[in-house]
């Protein structure tokens, strides 16, 4: 069984919006655990099996404000409409060769990611609690030694649940990790390299854009980055 796993932020496509906070003191909810044996708790979840190799895609941050506190609720349909729109677009590049499996999650507000870190991981690990479920969900049903890859918030998420072991490590092609910051500890913690040329694998790729004189609450002290161009 062998797996490529990709989660990334798309922080060049949001992260430079401009918005103001509400005093919301919002929680994150507890009863609204997606189930995912059923067919609404994913974007995607093909029927029919027909492509040699699967996508396991986590769509980017469509939820920007508070409406639903810090966390979107999955009975939100405007947001829910957005994740399916995004999710379309971007893995329809891999729709000619892929099975594609895209889950809804609790994501995190935008607004999430302007507070302290511990603060801010409560909401984030909402998400992972999620994809950790979709993923477990996929692996025992539907996976047959296929790929995996995904896309957005994600990033975060994916170090989490491979720090966590939800992900076999030894069965990683890949992670790309983009749009979040990998560390010198992480990749410790994992015991796994930064990719240093392109047909590496068992290891973790990782960059970050934004514009000139931008600030990014995701990129911290000691990231590290594989050149894309190249």
């Amino acid at each position: 069984m062998r797996f490529f796993v990709c989660r990334y932020l798309a922080y060049g496509l949001m992260g430079f919006l401009i918005f103001s906070c509400s005093a919301f003191a919002g929680t994150p909810p507890k009863n609204d655990s997606p189930d995912y044996a059923g067919q609404s708790a994913w974007i995607f979840l093909p029927q029919i099996m027909d492509k040699p190799v699967d996508l396991f895609f986590m769509h980017p941050t469509t939820y920007f404000d508070t409406t639903d506190g810090y966390n979107v609720s999955l009975a939100n349909k405007e947001v829910s409409a957005a994740s399916k729109a995004v999710a379309s677009h971007q893995s329809g590049f891999f729709a000619d060769h892929c099975n594609i499996f895209a889950p809804y999650y609790r994501q995190a507000s935008m607004a999430v990611l302007e507070k302290p870190e511990q603060e801010r991981d409560a909401y984030l690990k909402l998400g992972l609690k999620d994809y950790k479920a979709a993923f477990a969900y996929y692996l025992k049903y539907y996976n047959q030694g296929r790929i995996l890859a995904g896309h957005s918030q994600g990033s975060n998420l994916t170090l989490w649940a491979m720090k966590e072991g939800a992900i076999p490590l030894e069965n990683v092609i890949a992670a790309y990790i983009i749009g979040w910051s990998v560390t010198r500890t992480d990749l410790d913690a994992l015991d796994m390299p930064l990719a240093v040329k392109p047909d590496q694998t068992g290891c973790i790729i990782s960059w970050n854009t934004i514009g000139d004189k931008a600030k990014s609450p995701v990129i911290v002290k000691g990231a590290l980055v594989v050149n894309p161009l190249t």
